[in-house]
C-alpha cells in the first residue's frame, strides 16, 4: 500500500507528536527536501499532445503540472524552438500576431508565448520539469504520487528530525536525520544503477 499523507502523519506521530505540533508543515517541508535532493527522473515528463491551431492565440493542452520547460519542439515542422528571455522578447518581437511556423518561445509571468503564431495546425512535444504542491488531503501522496515508495519513508525521517530538533531533542533528531541521509543515498545509488542499466541496453541495442 502506498504511503499517503495520512500514513505519514501516523508514522511521524509515533515519535511522540500530536495535532498540537506542526506535523503537516514538517511533512511537506521534508517532501520538498526529498524532491530537491537529487535530479530524480520522475521529476520530469514529456508530452506530445500540445497543439496550436491556425486561429489560436495561445498554445493548447499545456501540462497542468508544468514548472520549467526543458525543451520545446515543433514536431509538425521538425523544429526545436529557441527560448528567449522576456527582455529579448520585448526587444525583438514587434508584431506578436504574426503567423508562420513557430521558432521561439518565452515564459512571461507564467504564461507561455510562441512566435510567430502557428499559421496551420501544429503539434509540439515538450520535455519539462514537474511542479509539485503541498499535500493537504489525507489521501494525497508525496509528489502527486510520482515519488517512489522507498523515498516516502525518507519524508517521515526528515519530518521527524525537524520536529525533534524543534523540541530540543538533539540526540533523537540526529538519529532521524542519519536515517534520512542513509535512505536518500541508498535511493540515489539505486537511481544511478537504473540509469546505467538503461544506458547499457540503449548502447547494446543501438538506440
Amino acid at each position: 500500500m502506498a504511503l499517503t499523507f495520512a500514513n505519514l502523519r501516523t508514522l511521524v506521530n509515533r515519535y511522540g507528536f500530536d495535532t498540537s505540533d506542526p506535523v503537516d508543515n514538517a511533512i511537506n517541508a521534508a517532501m520538498f527536501e526529498v524532491i530537491d535532493y537529487h535530479d530524480w527522473e520522475w521529476r520530469y515528463n514529456r508530452l506530445s499532445s500540445i497543439t496550436m491551431g491556425a486561429a489560436d492565440d495561445t498554445v493548447q493542452n499545456l501540462p497542468t503540472d508544468l514548472f520549467k520547460i526543458i525543451s520545446f519542439r515543433d514536431i509538425t515542422h521538425s523544429t526545436k524552438l529557441q527560448e528567449v528571455s522576456p527582455q529579448t522578447w520585448d526587444e525583438e518581437i514587434e508584431d506578436v500576431e504574426t503567423r508562420g511556423n513557430p521558432v521561439m518561445y518565452a515564459v512571461i509571468a507564467s504564461q507561455l508565448y510562441v512566435w510567430p503564431l502557428a499559421k496551420e495546425p501544429t503539434v509540439f512535444t515538450m520535455t519539462y520539469e514537474r511542479g509539485f504542491e503541498p499535500m493537504v488531503n489525507v489521501g494525497d501522496e508525496p509528489a502527486a504520487g510520482f515519488m517512489p515508495e522507498r523515498l516516502r519513508y525518507s519524508v517521515m525521517y526528515g519530518a521527524a528530525s525537524t520536529l525533534l530538533m524543534m523540541e530540543n531533542e538533539e540526540d533523537r533528531a540526529t538519529v532521524a536525520q542519519a536515517k534520512f541521509e542513509t535512505a536518500m543515498e541508498s535511493a540515489i545509488r539505486s537511481d544511478m544503477s537504473d540509469l546505467d542499466t538503461f544506458n547499457q541496453v540503449r548502447n547494446t541495442q543501438g538506440y
